[in-house]
């Protein structure tokens, strides 16, 4: 995690808030924390919220995965592509305008999408156990819907 937050402030804050440049790539960097409120609300869910076992839980586990997967993968490649591609090709300041930062910025960058992957592959591997977990078949003919409701 605190990798994560290094990368953050290193490839947004400096050069946007220094360098005065890239604000709109670092916006679309930004869009990657959307799934960030799922993320803190599963753990907020599990350990004040009843539980694992709630419809409220499985419902913000379905919301972590497609967050991560639209704003961090999908939209990770979309970033890519600015970096590697339309900077370059057509933008007037170059990332070698950023001295020594402009050096390190694509591997940052690159960090921090394989990060992303690491932690979708984990999040994947988690919902296909849950998914794919065969039902308890005693349980299953005593309770229709084996989990229990956020009210509960």
């Amino acid at each position: 995690m605190l990798l994560h937050h290094v990368l953050g402030l290193t490839l947004h804050f400096a050069p946007v808030c220094i360098y005065r440049k890239f604000a709109a790539i670092s916006c679309v960097g930004y869009l990657c924390e959307f799934s960030t409120p799922f993320v803190n609300a599963r753990w907020m869910l599990k350990e004040a919220g009843g539980g694992t076992g709630t419809r409220l839980y499985l419902c913000n586990g379905l919301a972590i995965v497609f967050s991560f997967f639209l704003f961090r993968i999908v939209g990770g490649l979309g970033y890519l592509y600015q970096i590697f591609y339309l900077v370059p090709k057509l933008a007037p300041p170059s990332l070698s305008d950023l001295g020594l930062l402009g050096h390190i910025m694509p591997l940052g960058v690159l960090t921090f999408y394989a990060l992303n992957l690491f932690w979708m592959s984990k999040i994947l591997s988690g919902a296909y156990k849950l998914l794919a977990k065969p039902p308890n078949t005693k349980r299953a003919r005593e309770e229709p819907y084996p989990i229990k409701a956020a009210a509960e």
